[in-house]
């Protein structure tokens, strides 16, 4: 049981101590929430591409629905990516092996 918390501890050590209130899982998950804004949509990136006038590059996709529907937005490209897959992910895919299903067979070059 020791081995499993300090295991637990470690998927948030990064953020420990270096953000004022996080001490502790049930706070880290609470923050983390607090860091993204639950209305972004695809049409935000249809307004971003709009606005910015280069080429729109779209980081994080992990599915073929979601690749598609960056191109629909006006992506110009898509770097498959699940952010590094720290600890806090260990239980996500690996960006190459969502390569064939993202790529595999569509429209998507």
């Amino acid at each position: 049981m020791l081995a499993d918390a300090e295991y637990e501890a470690s998927w948030y050590s990064n953020i420990i101590g270096h953000v004022s209130g996080v001490d502790n899982i049930d706070s880290m998950v609470e923050w983390t929430a607090q860091q993204y804004d639950p209305r972004l949509s695809w049409k935000d990136i249809e307004w971003i591409k709009r606005h910015w006038g280069g080429k729109l590059i779209v980081k994080g996709i992990m599915d073929a629905t979601d690749a598609q529907l960056a191109i629909e937005a006006g992506a110009d490209a898509l770097i498959v990516s699940n952010h590094g897959a720290r600890r806090q992910l260990d239980g996500v895919s690996s960006s190459i092996t969502l390569l064939p299903e993202i790529g595999g067979g569509s429209a998507i070059e």
